[in-house]
């Protein structure tokens, strides 16, 4: 819960991205959901721990990319 958090005091965004930026954002999502199907399928905790961490960073940082996109477009109208 405490990156939540963190993610909602923060309120200053510094600067604008576009469409591809945002879908640079959104490959570590498929990458980790692939981590997470193959340490599944090891069984071994190491890797369960290292693809959770892996996909916790990668939604983070794609909510943090919206966050700056939405801010972006709400501060220029």
């Amino acid at each position: 819960m405490c990156c939540v958090q963190s993610y909602v005091a923060t309120d200053r965004v510094d600067r604008k991205i576009g469409p591809d930026e945002l879908m640079r954002y959104a490959k570590p999502i498929t990458v980790a959901t692939a981590k997470a199907v193959a340490a599944g399928n090891s069984g071994r905790q190491d890797d369960v721990i290292a693809a959770a961490n892996m996909g916790r960073k990668a939604v983070f940082d794609l909510l943090h990319a919206c966050k700056v996109e939405i801010a972006s477009k709400t501060n220029s109208m």
